[in-house]
């Protein structure tokens, strides 16, 4: 049997640690371009966001809970006035109204002639996912505290983001249209369910009346507070 020479040895260490170094350089500048990637998508979309004052959009919503397969759909319409106001008009399968302002949630039903005052980080409920897509890039400084956010992939007309909380509970990927920089899908996984959100409809900057993101409760209607 030959063995190889001293001469041979290292010539093939060299060959090894060559070939590590430049998968370790391949590795780092395909992470760097990733974080470029990011850099650049949340740049454009703080630049749309900055030009909102307000905003309406209309959002369908498909949730296939997995326990038994099955489906719901729910359709709306959404308001945002900056700073942070929400109004929320959901029209399928149940009319709801709800009203966000700053962490305060209130969900008002008019069938049940109730309404529930609640903090919004408690609130989970697929009705809200759609206003977590509005200011998004302005409000991602806060949420990187407790949350992931990279850049996944470019694809037809779209850049695609992924989003998850620190603990990894469900995951959100994130559609950014290349023309406008706003979000046009969503698609949050769970271990229970999968929701699939579509924005459409933008309008922008309608100066909308102010007095509809107050919640003023209907004569007869009871007002239960959680916290």
């Amino acid at each position: 049997m030959n063995f190889p020479s001293k001469k041979m040895k290292k010539l093939l260490f060299y060959k090894t640690v060559f070939i590590c170094l430049t998968t370790f350089a391949v590795a780092l500048f395909a992470a760097n371009a990733v974080e470029e990637k990011l850099d650049f998508v949340l740049k454009n979309m703080r630049s749309a966001e900055s030009e909102i004052s307000d905003l309406e959009i209309d959002y369908r919503e498909e949730i296939l809970y997995l326990a038994d397969s099955s489906r719901q759909t729910i359709e709306g319409n959404l308001k945002f006035l900056k700073p942070g106001k929400f109004f929320i008009s959901q029209k399928t399968p149940q009319e709801q109204k709800i009203y966000i302002n700053s962490n305060a949630v209130t969900v008002y039903t008019p069938s049940n002639k109730q309404a529930l005052i609640d903090n919004w980080s408690n609130q989970t409920n697929s009705e809200f996912t759609p206003a977590s897509a509005v200011n998004f890039a302005h409000s991602w400084r806060d949420m990187s505290k407790t949350h992931s956010l990279t850049f996944i992939k470019e694809d037809k007309g779209v850049y695609i983001l992924a989003l998850s909380p620190n603990n990894k509970i469900w995951t959100m990927s994130i559609y950014i249209s290349k023309e406008n920089f706003r979000p046009s899908r969503m698609i949050v996984k769970s271990n229970s369910y999968t929701i699939d959100i579509s924005l459409f409809n933008y309008k922008i900057n309608q100066n909308t009346n102010k007095k509809i993101f107050d919640f003023s409760p209907p004569k007869g209607v009871e007002v239960i507070k959680l916290n």
